[in-house]
């Protein structure tokens, strides 16, 4: 059985009309609670526009002169979830003065489930082969793709680092002001006891 829940349905009662006995069999239920949970037809209004009613926020402060990496910042749902969006925001910690204001093209992430498994993964000049950092912005919801990350986990944790794309000099100046990094996942239910394209209430929650 395939992935595809449409295929997977019609099979499973094509082969259900055939022999009753297989409506029944385990490896069938199995197939079919596994394709509805990796299925992203439910959870999209429109390829812009992820439907979830839920949303959690991570923050963190990056200096201007910082030359590592933040430390991990995680969002702990209290049950598996799909997330199917991000919105990544820069602000700079005011009085900026003469410095540069930096955007989300200027930080790099990392994302992480469980500290185990890295989801992100980049090479060339400026990443050593096998770095798990990408560009802040292109994780956003408002780039022409989304996300349909299934954490399956009882309870997921999903982690953040942020870094400089480009690092100041040791010695100063800085390059960009000091920054407030923010990263708001929109996220549903895997098992919701409603549609996914309806608010659920938190009484229904999983």
């Amino acid at each position: 059985m395939g992935a595809n829940l449409r295929q997977v349905v019609f099979n499973y009662v094509r082969a259900a009309q055939k022999n009753g006995a297989e409506a029944g069999d385990q490896s069938w239920l199995d197939g079919l609670l596994a394709s509805a949970v990796d299925d992203m037809s439910d959870g999209y209004a429109t390829n812009t526009s992820p439907v979830a009613p839920w949303r959690a926020e991570v923050r963190m402060l990056l200096l201007g002169l910082e030359q590592n990496t933040t430390q991990r910042v995680p969002i702990e749902f209290p049950w598996p979830v799909i997330v199917v969006g991000m919105r990544p925001v820069v602000r700079p910690v005011l009085p900026v003065g003469a410095l540069t204001v930096p955007t989300v093209d200027d930080i790099d992430v990392a994302m992480d489930v469980n500290q185990t498994t890295q989801l992100n993964l980049s090479q060339g000049v400026t990443a050593p082969a096998g770095a798990t950092f990408l560009t802040l912005g292109s994780i956003g919801v408002q780039q022409n793709v989304l996300q349909g990350m299934a954490l399956k986990d009882p309870r997921p944790s999903l982690g953040f680092q942020c870094r400089w794309t480009q690092l100041a000099p040791a010695a100063g100046p800085a390059l960009f002001t000091d920054a407030f990094i923010k990263i708001t996942c929109y996220y549903i239910p895997m098992y919701p006891q409603e549609s996914s394209n309806v608010a659920p209430s938190l009484r229904n929650a999983p």
